[in-house]
């Protein structure tokens, strides 16, 4: 686990130990190294809330599959307000 600056776990013994980390998901060595060091760790996605539940409810109910052909809007289900799409 080496990193720009050196060994991070040669810094772990220098350094007075973090409450936790936060780290975006993509950052997936930050988790593993505070895992290591059993440090906890808060990821969050940058994706927001809408972008979760809209792809969350098109993977579950898959309303674009639903539909006779193209060309035409189709509804999002489940969600707390109307959202159609164009096929």
């Amino acid at each position: 686990m080496n990193n720009i600056n050196g060994n991070n776990e040669e810094a772990h013994d220098t350094f007075p130990p973090p409450f936790y980390t936060i780290s975006d998901m993509f950052m997936g060595w930050v988790h593993k190294s505070a895992t290591i060091f059993g440090i906890p760790t808060l990821v969050f996605h940058i994706l927001g809330v809408f972008d979760v539940s809209s792809s969350l409810s098109m993977l579950t109910y898959m309303p674009q599959k639903k539909m006779d052909g193209n060309n035409q809007y189709f509804d999002v289900p489940e969600l707390s307000f109307d959202l159609k799409l164009w096929k």
